[in-house]
């Protein structure tokens, strides 16, 4: 993998690169992901459709880096057939190359939510408060990252007088795990 101080230069000579740059490596590293997640669930890819609610066809063309079509919908969809979040983020060019490198250098582990809650559990039976542990998750988070927080309930002195439209997006199917823990 190349370093910071090799990428740069490169970045700085042209758009043209920096662009087929972060093409190229998000067309592998996705699909890199999604081959280590079916590896270390010791899942095929026929069992991991039916879990996803997609098609055995639909999970191979996502592991493979070479086809790079993938949606947002689709990666949804494959986060929740490993029950993980998958978080799409823009950054500057000069968290790419250390990221990349991380993403091959160390390894790749996301635990599912059932493994975390387990985790969490344990240490909090451990604690001897019984409150519910701080998420910090979000202090480690970079400066440059904005958070959008969904409000709840209406915060307006007037209700609103049209409700909003609450339907599911067009071709969304759920999982048929929805509603299971």
């Amino acid at each position: 993998m190349s370093t910071f101080s090799e990428l740069w230069p490169k970045f700085k000579r042209s758009k043209r690169y920096r662009e087929q740059f972060v093409a190229q490596h998000a067309k592998q590293a996705i699909p890199f992901q999604i081959r280590e997640l079916l590896k270390r669930s010791k899942l095929t890819q026929k069992d991991f459709a039916k879990r996803a609610g997609m098609t055995q066809g639909a999970v191979s063309r996502a592991a493979d880096p070479s086809y790079g079509n993938l949606t947002i919908n689709t990666l949804v969809r494959i986060a929740a057939g490993f029950d993980v979040a998958f978080v799409g983020r823009f950054v500057p060019f000069s968290e790419l190359p250390k990221w990349f490198d991380r993403l091959h250098s160390e390894p790749f582990t996301v635990a599912t939510f059932h493994q975390e809650d387990a985790e969490l559990t344990a240490q909090n039976l451990s604690a001897t408060t019984t409150a519910v542990p701080t998420v910090t998750a979000l202090d480690s988070l970079p400066s440059n990252v904005v958070l959008l927080f969904r409000r709840k309930g209406p915060k307006r002195s007037e209700p609103r007088s049209q409700p909003r439209n609450q339907t599911k997006p067009s071709g969304f199917q759920p999982s048929p795990l929805e509603g299971t823990n």
